[in-house]
């Protein structure tokens, strides 16, 4: 957990400095980019039911905080696991829009129509390729009563 800690302030630190570099020059300088071609987003989607389950004080909801414990273990122990939290619920998710300079904000997720999934969490991982990036899905606890989405991350390109 404090290396997944350390990674993000490392890259809120990295584009601190790199907006104050491009602020403070009249010409864009060339950046160097870190490569994130082996890296990995797990978008972690669930039922309300399983969300549920997060609040549970039972032995539900603590099978269910074992079930992600141990998975996240096994990131870490595998050395694959970059970065990721769950999200609070639903009902905490405001949609933010801008139209003609108007702020507009909708509360409540954005649904897939004929769907009850709500994006729950999200994992990066560093993968050797895509099918390994899958399999690694595959063995979250939620894989077999929800979903679990695998995109790679956007590479930037040389300039």
């Amino acid at each position: 957990m404090f290396r997944s800690r350390i990674t993000l302030s490392l890259a809120l630190a990295s584009c601190a400095t790199l907006g104050t570099a491009l602020y403070a020059s009249q010409a864009a300088p060339k950046i160097e980019m870190p490569s994130h071609k082996d890296q990995y987003s797990l978008f972690i989607y669930e039922t309300a039911k399983d969300y549920a389950l997060r609040t549970d004080a039972g032995p539900a909801g603590q099978q269910y905080w074992a079930g992600w414990a141990a998975y996240h273990q096994q990131l870490v122990e595998a050395g694959v696991a970059r970065g990721g939290m769950p999200l609070q619920l639903a009902d905490s998710v405001r949609q933010i829009r801008v139209n003609d300079g108007k702020t507009s904000v909708a509360s409540g997720p954005i649904l897939s129509s004929g769907t009850e999934l709500q994006l729950s969490g999200f994992m990066m991982i560093e993968a050797k390729s895509l099918e390994d990036a899958i399999a690694w899905a595959a063995k979250a606890p939620n894989a077999s009563t929800s979903v679990v989405e695998v995109r790679p991350a956007y590479v930037m390109s040389e300039r």
